[in-house]
């Protein structure tokens, strides 16, 4: 079934007369690649929106909605918590491990306040 990030690809392609393989050239990867990303069998790379947006002279909006599309894809994600604090690594794998059992309500205040969350502060 192909995903939001996938309709959106396909949308520039056709916009453009240009066929997958095409896109993927452009993109540096195989067909079976890109496609795969395109069905949610693989997630979208977290630099193909800004990479595709600039490769195809997309405006800001374009970018942002492609970025979107990208969120809305995610089937996973991964944390590098390398580099993180035991409080950092607690919180994630906490949030991972009860992410299920979040109510809608609780999933809201947890969104609102990381979205009102300043940088570094």
């Amino acid at each position: 079934m192909i995903t939001p990030f996938g309709k959106s690809l396909r949308n520039i392609r056709m916009d453009r007369g240009m066929l997958l393989k095409d896109m993927a050239q452009d993109l540096d990867v195989t067909s079976s690649y890109l496609s795969a990303v395109e069905v949610g069998k693989r997630n979208v790379p977290e630099e193909w929106p800004r990479k595709i947006g600039k490769m195809y002279d997309l405006s800001d909006e374009e970018i942002e909605s492609l970025e979107a599309a990208a969120t809305a894809s995610a089937s996973q994600i991964k944390l590098d918590l390398s580099d993180a604090t035991n409080e950092s690594r607690e919180l994630a794998v906490a949030f991972a491990r009860r992410f299920n059992d979040l109510t809608p309500k609780d999933q809201n205040e947890i969104l609102t306040l990381l979205k009102n969350r300043r940088p570094n502060t």
